[in-house]
């Protein structure tokens, strides 16, 4: 996703509206899967939280 994409985005939910969450599933199923890093916090016990990490922004 690029600024301009995530600014597109955020817009909809200027002047306290709301982003829906089909919204926001929809762009994030189309971020190609080598540039989403899931890293497992070892801290964390066997119920597990899984951090994504970062999210490159496209050049």
């Amino acid at each position: 996703m690029t600024k301009q994409e995530a600014n597109r985005l955020l817009s909809r939910c200027k002047d306290g509206g709301v982003l829906e969450f089909k919204d926001v599933a929809r762009e994030l199923v189309q971020i190609p899967v080598n540039r989403v890093a899931v890293y497992n916090n070892p801290t964390t016990t066997c119920s597990g939280s899984t951090l994504l990490h970062t999210i490159p922004e496209e050049f």
